[in-house]
């Protein structure tokens, strides 16, 4: 199981940056926070943003199978523009209930799987 789940948008930075907000409403999370940081050098031209967003009902009953899961809270996509070319990509929840070694985290590692990766569809296809 990889361990990002990452798309390639068809729009540009910001275009991007706003569906994945708006995605995040459209499924029921809670956008807490957002930054934007230039990480341009000569050489390259890079913007990063990260979204902070989450569902409190998930994250309790994620945190009462198994506390550890609070370690990647709160939920966060990044957006990546690297010379024009424009990525949003997550942590694969899938890849937790394996490091943790808890089953009772598969369903809802896979749930999360689902909502990251609809999340990204929407806001970049």
């Amino acid at each position: 199981e990889p361990a990002v789940i990452m798309y390639t948008s068809a729009y540009s930075f910001d275009k991007t940056l706003e569906n994945i907000k708006r995605a995040v409403d459209n499924n029921k999370f809670k956008l807490i926070d957002f930054s934007t940081e230039d990480k341009g050098t000569a050489a390259n031209n890079t913007t990063e943003a990260k979204v902070y967003f989450c569902n409190y009902d998930l994250i309790n009953d994620a945190l009462a199978i198994d506390p550890r899961i609070g370690m990647f809270l709160p939920c966060q996509i990044t957006v990546v523009n690297y010379n024009g070319v424009v990525q949003a990509m997550s942590i694969n929840p899938k890849r937790l209930s394996q490091l943790f070694n808890n089953d009772e985290l598969d369903e809802a590692c896979q749930s999360m799987h689902d909502t990251y990766s609809k999340i990204l569809q929407e806001g970049t296809q």
